[in-house]
């Protein structure tokens, strides 16, 4: 099995992980798989996590996009780095469970709650 058939299998078995463990938040008719990447997205409390995986995941990092609108420009930085440094130190090893884990739990705390 060469580098490609490998990562594109160590993400299709990292997918369903996901898709197993968040149900309700993995948005399944969101997750695409090309030959370029693989992407999901995760909904929760008016916030939303789109994760891209490139062809060489987990041998590079994922990319991610956080939006949530009701939450005003700071909070989104901040949670965004929070995100950003917990991919950063899966360098070369799966980590979309985890990265999932920390968006639900910033939700959860209120680091993404609408500004009054």
């Amino acid at each position: 099995m060469d580098e490609l058939e490998s990562c594109a299998e160590r993400q299709r078995d990292e997918l369903a992980v996901l898709a197993a463990m968040f149900p309700e938040e993995l948005a399944e008719e969101e997750v695409a798989h090309t030959a370029a990447a693989s992407a999901f997205l995760v909904r929760s409390g008016g916030a939303a996590l789109r994760v891209s995986l490139p062809q060489r995941y987990p041998l590079q990092l994922p990319l991610l996009s956080l939006s949530c609108p009701s939450a005003g420009p700071e909070p989104v930085a901040a949670a965004s780095r929070t995100l950003e440094a917990a991919v950063s130190k899966a360098a070369g090893e799966e980590c979309c469970t985890g990265l999932v884990q920390t968006f639900l739990e910033l939700v959860a705390a209120g680091a993404l709650a609408a500004q009054e």
